[in-house]
């Protein structure tokens, strides 16, 4: 058989077999599974708005933390005896994140009768400019630093009466705090005398 016709055979089928196979529909590559989105997972402290409510618990409002967060454990409850802080725990996944949804965590709540749920939020964001500061001189000057005036006027008027209230147990604390407070005297009283020891 002449060489040359056996290759020109060979290319022909070749060329035969490659355009079947190409006609051949190939098989489908199955879709890789989804991987579920990392969940967000962390606590939050959260406190009602009450009168007695100490600096911490203001200071400490709507914290988060945990494994994910800058800061990975909370503080150490109750701040005080008045401390009525919770600690709620959460998971979100990411897209539920993104959606805003730590900025939503959590119910407003009160423990002041007759104090609209509604102007507890702006209240507290009031009562955390107010804690920054040291305690003004007088109830006026304290309404001012809290912000009343600006207050909404469907509220106003029950916010008004609890920075009064406040005002008041505030400095009553302060005062009791000034009592505990050693006189100059009494402190020198406890010094120790070099010369108490010697006899004439």
């Amino acid at each position: 058989m002449n060489p040359y016709l056996a290759v020109l055979l060979l290319l022909g089928l070749m060329a035969v077999g490659w355009r079947f196979a190409k006609r051949k529909p190939r098989a489908e590559t199955p879709e890789r599974p989804r991987r579920a989105g990392r969940r967000v997972e962390g606590f939050q402290i959260w406190s009602p708005l009450h009168v007695r409510m100490g600096r911490g618990c203001i200071a400490d409002h709507g914290m988060q933390y945990g494994a994910g967060f800058r800061r990975k454990e909370g503080p150490l409850l109750p701040h005080d005896p008045n401390c009525r802080c919770e600690t709620i725990p959460f998971t979100f996944t990411g897209s539920e994140v993104f959606g805003g949804a730590l900025r939503r965590l959590g119910e407003p709540k009160t423990l002041q009768p007759g104090f609209p749920l509604s102007a507890v939020a702006p209240a507290l964001a009031a009562l955390k400019r107010v804690n920054a500061e040291p305690l003004p001189a007088d109830v006026e000057a304290y309404l001012a630093v809290a912000g009343a005036d600006s207050f909404e006027e469907t509220a106003r008027g029950a916010f008004t009466a609890f920075l009064r209230e406040r005002f008041a147990f505030l400095t009553s604390q302060e005062r009791a705090a000034r009592e505990r407070e050693p006189s100059p005297g009494e402190t020198a009283g406890t010094e120790l005398d070099p010369a108490a020891g010697k006899t004439s």
